[in-house]
């Protein structure tokens, strides 16, 4: 009901939507005419919309009448025709279009635009809370990429410790065969494989911390005690 912009928009959506058979009602039927012909839709004039609501399930009302162009009594004679079949309105007017009453009917469904209003905001504090919840995902997300981005920085440190440490490890071991194999005491062979492996994995780290400690340099310190679980007790005693 009606022919301006937001009766035009309407009608655009609806038709894109896949809607057909749309009567557009008009005081002035030329501009009836021309919104109808743009989405394949039928024009009437405004003294034929009691006959036409007849046979509507659907009824959009925005014209720029001061006065409601749809009354209860209306509605109730195209609810009977209809016997009461469900009428969806929608008033989009401002002043109102559709008298408040005909939303008591009990076949009809009446919203105007306050109604839409809390519609709309209702949608935007879901969606408002939809990005907060997805800027936490992001977040979340982007954290664990940084840790792991991170942790491949230790990746070539470990490898070359590890690499090492076993280097260390079979050179020990093949002295401590040989040892064996001589026919020393295999408690002995072992006391010195243990000491031995102990010195060679310690000598480097302790050097370095040696000469940290001397240069005032205790954040090698700290990074002992955490590598290591050190309590700074036992260093005191």
């Amino acid at each position: 009901v009606g022919a301006g912009e937001t009766i035009q928009l309407v009608a655009e959506h609806l038709n894109g939507q896949g809607v057909r058979g749309t009567d557009v009602v008009n005081r002035t039927l030329a501009n009836a005419e021309i919104l109808a012909a743009s989405i394949d839709g039928h024009a009437w004039p405004l003294t034929e919309l009691g006959d036409r609501i007849q046979h509507a399930d659907i009824v959009i009302a925005s014209t720029g009448a001061s006065v409601p162009v749809l009354g209860k009594g209306m509605v109730e004679r195209a609810q009977k025709v209809r016997r009461h079949k469900p009428m969806f309105m929608v008033d989009l007017a401002v002043p109102r279009d559709i008298e408040p009453e005909v939303g008591e009917i009990d076949s009809v469904y009446l919203y105007t635009v306050d109604d839409l209003q809390a519609v709309v905001e209702e949608g935007l504090e879901q969606r408002q809370e939809a990005a907060r919840h997805a800027d936490a995902l992001i977040r979340e997300a982007l954290d664990d990429w940084q840790r792991e981005i991170r942790g491949y920085r230790a990746v070539d440190t470990i490898k070359q410790l590890r690499d090492g440490t076993q280097d260390l490890s079979e050179q020990e071991l093949a002295r401590a065969l040989k040892a064996l194999e001589s026919g020393k005491p295999a408690a002995d062979v072992l006391t010195q494989h243990s000491r031995n492996l102990t010195n060679k994995f310690l000598h480097a780290p302790t050097v370095a911390l040696r000469s940290a400690a001397e240069q005032g340099d205790l954040s090698l310190l700290d990074a002992t005690h955490r590598l290591f679980s050190i309590d700074e007790t036992e260093d005191s005693d």
